[in-house]
């Protein structure tokens, strides 16, 4: 018996250590390698990843994939409506009682199309109802030109209000959301709150200057953009990136780069149009 072991001793001496003797043991798979120790047999085995997940800290929404895109209902509508809405109707005021039934009874129509499932037909009379609409601003709008040239600049920011008003009422149909690219949802998305950040107030202020007067126009301006920024431009999450397990909170709807340009647009908006009023009282003093 003592000879049967002493030559147990030696050939485990010549093959050296095994992997039940170190109480270590190797793990190896397909997507990663983890070592597994156990020193003792009543302790747990401890799993160790070779390599920690990813990071899932975006920018903006429009750097996130696409595997993260949900199309529901558009979360923003109140914001939204709080100054397209009185923008509307400065633009239903300036076109006449005619032009604004004609308006909402084609929006009657266009519900009760979309209600019956006629897809297609309710993007082609709500595309064809704005282009109409827009035909009789610009119609209405040669008086203004030929009174003043730079009322052109007034007349391009309704006719581009107006399709703002369109991807508003398209992007609230959850089929044309999964018809469309992912990208060109969420451009939409942002072109709301972006391109109106600029045409919105500009155009309730030159309502508010027919009524009041030029000269408190860059207070008005002022005081539009204020409200749209505090809306619009600050933090806001967007309607289609729900909260996930991989995603604790939606992106932001813009970047930090484009948050900076918004608030030049602020300050610097109305320091144009009170220099451009009073410019000559400048040259004066």
């Amino acid at each position: 018996m003592e000879g049967l072991q002493g030559e147990q001793s030696v050939h485990r001496r010549r093959r050296g250590p095994t992997a039940d003797d170190a109480g270590v043991r190797e793990i190896s798979g397909p997507s990663s390698a983890f070592t597994v120790e156990a020193t003792d047999p009543d302790e747990e085995w401890e799993e160790n990843e070779a390599a920690p997940p990813p990071s899932l800290h975006m920018p903006s929404s429009a750097t996130v994939p696409d595997t993260f895109f949900r199309a529901g209902a558009f979360q923003h509508n109140l914001r939204v409506a709080a100054l397209y809405v009185p923008a509307l109707l400065v633009l239903f005021a300036y076109a006449g009682r005619s032009t604004a039934i004609l308006f909402l009874l084609g929006a009657l129509t266009v519900h009760a199309l979309n209600v019956m499932g006629g897809e297609l037909s309710t993007v082609i009379v709500m595309w064809g109802l704005l282009f109409l609409f827009e035909f009789f601003l610009m119609l209405g709008g040669i008086p203004l030109v030929q009174y003043s040239i730079l009322n052109v600049f007034f007349l391009t920011h309704m006719a581009f209000f107006v399709l703002l008003v369109g991807l508003w009422g398209s992007v609230q149909f959850v089929w044309l959301q999964q018809a469309l690219p992912k990208a060109v949802t969420l451009m939409m998305e942002r072109a709301l709150f972006s391109c109106g950040l600029t045409c919105v107030p500009i155009i309730l202020t030159w309502a508010c200057i027919t009524l009041y007067g030029l000269e408190s126009g860059p207070f008005w301006l002022l005081l539009f953009l204020s409200i749209a920024y505090v809306l619009w431009c600050l933090p806001l999450a967007s309607s289609f990136f729900p909260a996930q397990q991989k995603l604790k909170q939606p992106p932001p709807l813009f970047s930090k780069l484009e948050g900076m340009s918004h608030a030049l647009v602020l300050l610097s908006f109305p320091c144009i149009m009170h220099g451009a009023i009073f410019h000559r009282v400048f040259f004066q003093a």
